[in-house]
């Protein structure tokens, strides 16, 4: 049973090592979403406008209004020019026609969106409206609210209650399944106190997480949330789960206790990188 269990452990970190290079160009890109509100009449436009001197990766034109993509290609204020209309250096998707939502309209650039930035807005009668101010991406996930009349952009936070529903449900069945069954090979699952000290625990622990990222994730900058801010949350609650089940559950050795614990807990990290690069639900 301990050879069982070492193996267990051994090839999970295995597992670990082997599957790192393996998300290089996988999962959520960061993304600049523009809400729209006091949106002009009709048909509009919304680009941004950077300062880099690329002309690659340019919108096809088919299917917009030549007009109105004229007056956006035409716009130049220096090195500012439209992003999507004219291209970049660096890939960047979007519409420029952008997506009705329950919100408002919505315009999303993603991939590589600047770091620095304006907006233009070109209606169907080519006018042009353009923000002076320069905008500093800070988030992964950055969603700011645009103002049609002034021009103006401000940071929009909302994490509603479905949503914290909706991520605690999608983190917390993935972790009982896979650490329930390491319960079961690690001959813990054998009495009803362990069973309810596995459940607990974990409902605890993923509440707490939750809410927690539910609340800093969106706000948090690139380095923070990617490199910082939950591998230190991952190790918090790996220390804390361990030291629970070495404390509380029985019929096995602490040692055995001890190995479950931190075994558990790679395995469900490992299970959640995979969910969050496959189905990305905070943004």
């Amino acid at each position: 049973m301990k050879k069982r269990c070492f193996c267990i452990f051994l090839t999970l970190v295995t597992v670990l090592c082997l599957c790192a290079p393996a998300f290089a160009d996988m999962g959520p890109k960061p993304r600049i979403v523009l809400r729209a509100e006091n949106e002009p009449d009709g048909l509009y436009y919304v680009d941004l406008l950077v300062e880099d001197e690329g002309r690659n990766h340019a919108l096809d034109p088919e299917g917009y209004d030549e007009t109105m993509l004229a007056a956006l290609r035409e716009y130049q204020d220096g090195a500012w020019h439209a992003a999507r209309t004219t291209g970049t250096n660096v890939p960047l998707f979007g519409d420029i026609t952008g997506t009705e939502t329950e919100r408002g309209r919505e315009f999303t650039f993603s991939y590589i969106p600047p770091q620095r930035y304006r907006v233009i807005l070109v209606t169907e009668d080519g006018s042009v409206r353009v923000s002076e101010e320069v905008y500093e991406r800070a988030r992964f996930f950055e969603t700011m609210t645009l103002d049609c009349d002034t021009m103006t952009l401000t940071p929009y936070y909302d994490i509603p209650f479905a949503k914290i529903a909706q991520q605690l449900f999608a983190t917390l069945v993935p972790t009982l399944l896979i650490e329930g069954l390491l319960l079961v090979l690690f001959g813990l699952a054998r009495n009803r106190r362990n069973l309810l000290c596995f459940l607990w625990t974990n409902l605890a622990t993923q509440l707490v997480l939750t809410v927690f990222l539910s609340y800093t994730l969106p706000r948090a900058g690139l380095v923070i949330a990617n490199l910082l801010l939950i591998p230190v949350l991952e190790l918090i609650i790996l220390i804390a789960e361990t030291v629970v089940y070495r404390r509380f559950l029985t019929g096995r050795s602490k040692a055995r206790c001890t190995l479950y614990g931190v075994t558990a807990n790679l395995a469900s990290w490992l299970l959640g990188v995979w969910l969050m690069f496959e189905f990305p639900i905070w943004g």
